[in-house]
């Protein structure tokens, strides 16, 4: 078996090597001649796979070791008999905690609490249960949108219809704070691109926060550089980007936070997508499976310890911890850094998007990290728990 593989994959060696001879490349570098001999071709999002790339192939199977597939060509699969696997919720906690941070930093900014704000999240899917299970915890008030759901909900009579509430649209949009947890649907029922356009700009409040986790496309740039010029534009914090790598500067420069579609990137987030997919390898080719340590053992990452004297989780304590974690205000500092001030004035927009991905190191999640907090009340305890801390007093 021969498996040509995106070199940024976590874990690739550890979870292929016995099944065949791995070869990896860098993204730019998987094309139609590089893939010609393989039997596996193995990527992230990064790699758009359709007939162009394996028409003159040997790929028998594809995995994307990512939550979206959008850029896979799911119906030329089909029509060449091509097996495929992807790794649903595989960074859904890294994201969230990401959505949560963010939240938060808009809080500080605009003296707003977590407690009673109207949160729409857009997407009800592995990210979208997350992110409201996390904003639910600090007493935030969640309004979901997700049309597909609701219509298979009430079919089948699920009771989680009862368990959070369903809104329409454009009541979702007229909260405080609307998140995006879709992908990218280009027909259908219920399309996703330029979801967020001209009339969901005229409906939501100018004094409101959008992000957006999901794919760049779900998002008008047009129609919300409109928006900020007759001043009806909410606040955004975008992870992603319409025509990543080659973006456009000016969406960075009108963000409220931006960070180069690593909302994701954690460790145990990456490796576990790497295995999911590894899952759905061994089950389509009949492979017995291996035997492999759990994640945690096979990271062999350290904890990560932070002291908390509070006895009190106020939101700006949170969002130190938070900080402490993830990294992420760095990362959006420098990012936006890149294009408001590069310090090579001509180079282009592509290149700076490419290096601050690459160079951003995958970060730990809530559930490797321990707070030490010998004067917390139980309270803030429960909640640091419920986010996946370990405590100790």
């Amino acid at each position: 078996m021969k498996i040509v593989a995106d070199q940024s994959i976590q874990g690739l060696e550890y979870y292929f090597k016995s099944y065949g001879d791995v070869r990896t490349l860098p993204d730019y570098a998987i094309n139609a001649n590089s893939v010609k001999e393989a039997d596996c071709l193995l990527v992230r999002s990064t790699v758009s796979v359709n007939a162009e790339l394996l028409a003159a192939t040997n790929v028998r199977f594809v995995g994307s070791c990512t939550i979206g597939t959008d850029h896979l060509d799911l119906p030329f699969f089909k029509q060449a008999g091509i097996a495929w696997g992807h790794a649903p919720g595989c960074n859904a906690q890294a994201v969230s905690e990401y959505v949560l941070q963010g939240v938060i930093a808009w809080c500080l900014v605009e003296n707003r609490n977590l407690e009673g704000l109207r949160v729409g999240v857009i997407g009800y899917g592995h990210v979208g249960r997350q992110v409201v299970e996390k904003l639910t915890l600090f007493g935030a008030e969640c309004y979901i949108y997700d049309p597909l759901l609701r219509v298979r909900a009430a079919a089948n009579k699920e009771n989680i219809l009862k368990a959070v509430q369903f809104v329409s649209f454009e009541e979702a949009l007229q909260t405080d704070v609307i998140s995006l947890h879709v992908p990218l649907v280009l027909n259908g029922p219920y399309p996703t691109k330029h979801l967020i356009g001209v009339r969901a700009f005229e409906v939501m409040q100018a004094n409101s926060l959008l992000i957006n986790t999901s794919r760049g496309a779900v998002l008008d740039e047009q129609a919300y550089y409109q928006a900020v010029h007759v001043g009806m534009a909410p606040k955004i914090i975008a992870d992603v980007f319409v025509g990543e790598p080659d973006i456009n500067p000016k969406m960075i420069e009108y963000c409220f936070s931006a960070t180069p579609h690593i909302a994701g990137h954690s460790y145990i987030g990456k490796e576990r997508g790497t295995q999911q997919v590894f899952d759905v390898f061994v089950k389509h080719f009949g492979y017995e499976c291996a035997h492999f340590e759990g994640l945690d053992s096979r990271l062999k990452l350290p904890t990560k310890e932070f002291l908390l004297m509070s006895q009190y989780l106020d939101i700006e304590r949170l969002y130190g911890l938070l900080d402490q974690v993830t990294r992420l205000q760095e990362c959006a500092q420098s990012f936006k850094q890149c294009f408001m001030h590069p310090v090579q004035p001509g180079t282009d927009s592509r290149e700076y998007f490419q290096v601050c991905r690459r160079e951003y190191v995958p970060r730990y999640e809530c559930s490797q990290c321990r707070v030490l907090a010998p004067n917390l009340d139980d309270k803030a305890i429960l909640k640091l728990r419920n986010l996946g801390f370990q405590w100790t007093a």
